[in-house]
């Protein structure tokens, strides 16, 4: 039997594999690049929400050729889901996320342009009289840009009213916008003050915010007793009026009405006792109201909260456009 022919067909073969494969090997990489109306985003392939692509405007990411699911959001706006069909070039993805009109916490928190643009991991604001501390290193008052490596790292504030505070900070692929303000702020204090007491607690009077709150309770307490025994009593006396209109005994009749002369005496006291204590109660609770809006806590109310538009450093300002 002579083997050559099929020798020579397996050669062939062989040869045209390698030359397929050869080919395959050198086709371009495809890309996506991104045209978006925000400086950051993150973008899903294909549901793989275990490994996402934290991309800026303009970016690329390699995809292979065919059929793909893309998923693209911010944290300030909902996911929008795409098909994309690439084949031999590449492909730019436009997309228009909400329009953002000015620069706030919200747009910079959590942004990867910002952190790129920036050079700083973290962007930390508190109170005017807070002295802020890196693993035990005074950084200054009020805010602060930071920049981590990849370890743990104890950021402390230290507020000369209000005591200290611990905060513990780790690198991430984003910018991190942290507000840790000790301060109350004026409108959370009058917002709350409708409960009696929880004004003053907040602004760390708590023994004054305990006094007025036992005090409005207590009198609450003793007001709704009264008017109880009030409304009780007032409906002896009708059933007793009720019984004297009706009878036709005059022994009974008697003795109805001089049931309901004293009991209609017992009725004026509880009802002016009633009154009083309804007086005294909304005095307390006027009183909880009035100190509320007219007391400060010790070092003021919080007077305002960050501008975004801050210093970096001493020599340059940094200004984000969306």
């Amino acid at each position: 039997m002579n083997f050559k022919p099929l020798f020579l067909g397996l050669i062939w073969v062989l040869s045209i594999s390698s030359h397929g494969r050869a080919q395959n090997s050198s086709t371009p990489d495809l890309y996506l690049t991104f045209d978006l109306n925000v400086d950051s985003a993150i973008a899903i392939l294909d549901y793989n929400y275990d490994n996402p692509f934290f991309i800026t405007n303009n970016d690329s990411i390699k995809v292979s050729s065919g059929y793909h699911i893309l998923e693209l959001s911010t944290f300030y706006d909902k996911a929008s889901e795409m098909e994309v069909f690439i084949t031999d070039s590449n492909k730019v993805i436009n997309h228009t996320f909400l329009k953002i009109d000015e620069i706030t916490a919200e747009s910079l928190d959590e942004n990867f342009a910002a952190k790129y643009n920036s050079g700083v991991d973290i962007l930390f604001f508190t109170d005017t009289n807070s002295e802020i501390f890196l693993d035990n290193e005074s950084l200054g008052y009020e805010k602060t840009s930071i920049i981590l490596n990849n370890s743990l790292h104890t950021l402390r504030i230290e507020n000369p009213y209000f005591g200290s505070k611990e905060l513990e900070l780790t690198n991430k692929p984003y910018l991190q916008v942290v507000e840790a303000y000790k301060k109350p702020t004026r409108r959370i204090a009058q917002t709350i003050s409708v409960i009696p007491g929880m004004s003053q607690i907040y602004k760390k009077q708590y023994f004054k915010g305990s006094s007025l709150l036992l005090a409005n309770l207590i009198s609450l307490h003793v007001y709704l007793n009264a008017a109880n025994e009030y409304s009780t009593e007032k409906n002896n006396f009708n059933d007793l009026v009720e019984l004297y209109k009706t009878t036709n005994n005059e022994q009974k009749a008697f003795e109805l009405g001089n049931q309901i002369e004293l009991l209609q005496d017992e009725v004026k006291h509880l009802d002016s006792k009633k009154n009083l204590l309804l007086g005294t109660t909304l005095c307390l609770y006027a009183l909880n109201i009035f100190d509320a809006f007219r007391s400060k806590p010790k070092g003021g109310f919080r007077e305002s909260t960050f501008n975004v538009e801050f210093e970096i450093d001493n020599e340059a300002r940094i200004r984000f456009n969306f």
